[in-house]
């Protein structure tokens, strides 16, 4: 159960100048303030620690000037009396003056879901819009087709997963239909609440998920569902239809593997016209010879400089690991059956190659 204070700054943020000029006093991280309160029979003790990373904490004592002593009964909820009451009232509103003079306001509680907001509102893409009564505190992101990409919104953790309890803040967003089932064995990931689960998924944000992780999601949504949008190659729309694209990887010069153990998302050469929300699957050539990685790209044409004896970059993409397939799963001589007898350089799969690696290996993976 939360505490008065907690209830109070729920949805805030300090300001350290704001609470110096209210009359707070300042030692290195900690913030204090005491005020007398209901004919100066009660004394407010304020304590507001600030760290570096901006997380806070809001502490206080309610002093009975009688006795010196804590006025307790206001922290016991089973203690409903009159004068009780108009005790806790006034020390509530003593810290909500506070909070409105002295602090700023936040959308969300957790910090996930005001880092994205900020995030989704300074990159020009859309403002956040609380279209529902029913629901003031779930704010949705729209497009210029006034199509929505992104939900932030409260749930029962239990609607998610039967096992966990209390509120938490989530997003859902729109993905390609052919990841969900992939997405949602992930931690943190979970079919979509409310939504079209062929098509959305949530995410919870508590931090099960990193941000990095949550913001190229975002950014994913926001191309999936922005039919509007135009490609940078030459003024020609975008085609919209998610292609699948073999990319090559010679392990004598680039260590995929460990790559990946140490980060879900890298960097790599960009080569073609791939784009934002497509597939990519690397094939790792000798002593392996086969696909190892299913990828998605998550931007492209990256300005990148590189020159080395085996390979030169001018543009890079980002992409993020999807799922990894067992060793020789995927064969130079399974590729060969299906048309693709030469690699030499990146290619787009066949809707027959994509339906058998789907059918054959992610079904039972």
């Amino acid at each position: 159960m939360l505490s008065i204070e907690e209830t109070v700054f729920l949805k805030a943020v300090p300001d350290p100048g704001l609470l110096l000029k209210f009359g707070f006093s300042r030692n290195n991280d900690t913030f204090s303030y005491e005020v007398r309160f209901l004919d100066e029979m009660f004394l407010a003790k304020i304590r507001i620690v600030i760290q570096d990373n901006g997380k806070f904490t809001v502490t206080g004592k309610v002093i009975d000037l009688d006795n010196d002593e804590e006025y307790l009964p206001i922290r016991n909820s089973n203690i409903a009396g009159g004068y009780t009451s108009k005790v806790k009232y006034e020390y509530t509103a003593i810290l909500g003056n506070i909070r409105d003079k002295c602090f700023k306001s936040n959308y969300y509680v957790s910090e996930q879901a005001n880092l994205i907001t900020r995030y989704i509102e300074s990159s020009g893409k859309s403002k956040i819009e609380f279209p529902w009564i029913k629901a003031p505190d779930a704010g949705i992101f729209r497009c210029s087709n006034q199509k929505m990409f992104a939900l932030i919104m409260s749930v029962d953790y239990s609607k998610l997963d039967p096992e966990r309890k209390d509120a938490v803040e989530v997003v859902n967003l729109k993905v390609n239909p052919r990841d969900v089932p992939l997405l949602t064995e992930k931690d943190g990931f979970y079919p979509a609440y409310h939504m079209n689960k062929k098509h959305w998924i949530t995410i919870v944000l508590d931090g099960t998920v990193n941000y990095d992780t949550i913001r190229r999601f975002t950014d994913s949504s926001f191309t999936l569902v922005d039919k509007i949008k135009k490609s940078s190659f030459q003024g020609e729309p975008l085609n919209l239809s998610n292609s699948h694209w073999i990319i090559l990887c010679n392990p004598h010069y680039y260590d995929v593997e460990k790559a990946f153990r140490e980060n879900d998302q890298i960097l790599w050469k960009q080569t073609t016209r791939i784009k934002p929300g497509d597939h990519a699957y690397i094939y790792v050539g000798a002593p392996y010879s086969c696909i190892m990685y299913k990828c998605v790209v998550d931007e492209t044409d990256i300005p990148y400089e590189h020159s080395g004896k085996s390979v030169k970059v001018k543009k890079a993409m980002k992409i993020t690991r999807l799922r990894k397939y067992r060793t020789g799963a995927i064969s130079h001589a399974t590729l060969a059956r299906f048309g693709i007898k030469l690699l030499v350089g990146p290619r787009r799969m066949s809707e027959e190659l994509i339906q058998y690696i789907e059918e054959n290996l992610e079904k039972g993976l």
